[in-house]
């Protein structure tokens, strides 16, 4: 359906803060948001939900019940990896090759102070 035929939707949910640790995290962001700011930044969590059920369904229920407010960005990285264990294969090798260049630099440094000061 194109953009120019679709309606706007209205989105109607309840959190529950007593209940869920998510919910009181979302609770508590949209508190600390000026009021005028929280229809953005509940557009913003929706929208972002969605885009994580593109990859793969199970990721925002999984974060949603998984997030405290100890939660890491590692603790996030490990879940989506059991759940897709390819979603962060290009951030390893883009490590490696990063690794990998910085120790030839290293060793070229060690070669190059070499020759300015010999050991004899």
């Amino acid at each position: 359906m194109s953009t120019s035929k679709q309606k706007l939707r209205k989105c109607n949910f309840y959190l529950n803060p007593a209940n869920n640790e998510g919910d009181k995290i979302a609770c508590d962001l949209l508190e600390q948001t000026p009021t005028k700011e929280r229809g953005k930044i509940m557009r913003a969590m929706l929208v972002s939900g969605a885009a994580l059920m593109v990859q793969d369904k199970r990721l925002p229920s999984l974060l949603a019940d998984f997030v405290t407010e100890k939660t890491t960005i590692s603790d996030i990285k490990r879940l989506f990896c059991s759940v897709l264990p390819s979603f962060f294969i290009d951030e390893v090798k883009n490590n490696n090759v990063l690794n990998k260049k910085t120790s030839q630099e290293i060793n070229k440094t060690r070669e190059n102070s070499d020759k300015l000061f010999p050991d004899d």
